[in-house]
């Protein structure tokens, strides 16, 4: 060990972190909801949120995320927006949740500081040799009837 070498904060740390203040502000700013995320020792959920009336008032209704940002999520365009490949064992992850959430995959991308978002179930996915393929779509004002 050098006398040189100090703790490094690492890039696909800051990559991570700078996708969950791009969901946290689109959901608080732009869908007026609550976002939760989860600090420790995540298994395939980042976080929570809460939808909230027009009035701001909770009802019980939450739904989980699954963040991933990057521009390696960003390289599959497709019709309907972008190409996420994921693993089966997330699949099974998300689709077993025992809570009443809708799960969730959000892909962020940091250039143009948008989240791309679909429900994951069996009709959004499509399983392949390697794991699964999940199409997402962009996030927007319409994505409120969630």
């Amino acid at each position: 060990m050098s006398d040189n070498e100090y703790p490094e904060y690492s890039e696909t740390a800051a990559m991570g972190e700078l996708g969950r203040w791009i969901v946290e502000g689109t959901v608080r700013d732009t869908l007026r909801w609550l976002f939760r995320e989860i600090q420790k020792g995540d298994l395939g959920i980042d976080g929570f949120v809460e939808i909230l009336d027009d009035e701001r008032q909770g009802h019980g209704r939450l739904f989980a995320l699954q963040l991933k940002t990057g521009p390696s999520y960003f390289t599959e365009p497709n019709d309907e927006g972008f190409l996420f490949r994921g693993k089966r064992k997330h699949l099974r992850y998300w689709l077993g949740l025992s809570v009443p959430v809708l799960a969730l995959v959000v892909l962020c991308d940091p250039e143009t500081n948008t989240c791309h978002w679909q429900h994951v179930s069996t009709d959004t996915v499509t399983r392949t040799e390697k794991g699964l393929d999940h199409h997402n779509s962009a996030l927007s004002d319409a994505g409120r009837g969630v």
